[in-house]
């Protein structure tokens, strides 16, 4: 194939994949940059070819990129050359609980360490994510099913760092039909997190942010998140056949229409003391 190079919605270069162009996770991409800043560092675990971690490197003070598939990895490398990034470390490994060896399952754009039959495998480093990253203030993972073990090889991060985590749970969702191994991940990664608030704010899609630091997010990015947090109560309300209010305080929504409702929430959710026991389930 010809070095083909693609130009994403928002100006940026990628080399031969339309991955990097596709608007698919703006509402993840968007929420990360309102939670980022010139001072802060971003941790990518599962950088694929690059969607975050070339736009967050434009606007983060560094980056941490992990990709253990060596042509992803590769892209990505071609990426944020194509892009002028200086600013961008790249793990070429897997992250889990220890250091070891282990054989990584390959499918188009999609690479898990879960066994697959009729893929092609390549065995890779695994290392724990505490020995790449000793410091950083939002981690991304999204790693097809092997996110608790990445957590298990992040208890230094998790307990004395404390960044805000964006999690992709495979056990949620579609997710569910891809990887039914992963049954019940969620609920171990909860206790993994357990000093943590945590924000469901698209399918299968969590933020958790330690319960000392709430009050150091931006107010803007929580009150974003809280927003996206009590829309995907209402979604789930209905995805579920019960009442769109199903759950929320009288004084919310009494004699408000659900759009309006919608539409609102992101005004005055943030002064409601009972916006917690919502999102953090």
């Amino acid at each position: 194939m010809s070095d083909q190079i693609l130009v994403s919605w928002d100006g940026l270069k990628w080399f031969k994949h339309d991955r990097g162009i596709c608007p698919r996770e703006k509402n993840v991409l968007r929420t990360i940059q309102s939670l980022t800043n010139k001072n802060s560092v971003f941790v990518d675990v599962g950088a694929h070819i690059g969607f975050y971690t070339v736009r967050l490197a434009l606007k983060c003070k560094h980056v941490h990129a992990v990709e253990p598939n060596p042509e992803s990895a590769y892209i990505l490398r071609r990426n944020i050359e194509l892009n002028n990034i200086n600013n961008v470390t790249v793990h070429q490994c897997a992250c889990g609980k220890n250091p070891s060896k282990a054989k990584i399952y390959i499918a188009d754009t999609c690479t898990t360490l879960i066994p697959r039959t009729n893929r092609r495998t390549v065995e890779v480093d695994v290392k724990p994510l505490d020995s790449l990253v000793k410091y950083c203030d939002v981690v991304k993972i999204d790693v097809e099913g092997f996110e608790e073990e990445v957590l298990l090889g992040a208890s230094n991060l998790i307990t004395h760092v404390k960044p805000i985590w964006i999690i992709e749970h495979h056990d949620k969702g579609s997710s569910i039909q891809y990887y039914p191994e992963t049954k019940g991940m969620s609920e171990r990664i909860r206790k993994l997190l357990a000093d943590y608030v945590k924000i469901t704010f698209d399918e299968g899609r969590s933020a958790y942010i330690h319960k000392s630091k709430i009050n150091q997010v931006p107010e803007h990015a929580l009150r974003r998140l809280i927003a996206l947090g009590v829309q995907h109560h209402v979604l789930t309300n209905i995805i579920e056949g019960r009442a769109w209010y199903h759950g929320l305080p009288y004084t919310w929504w009494y004699g408000v229409s659900m759009l309006d409702f919608m539409e609102e929430v992101y005004e005055h959710v943030i002064e409601e003391p009972e916006w917690i026991k919502i999102v953090d389930k």
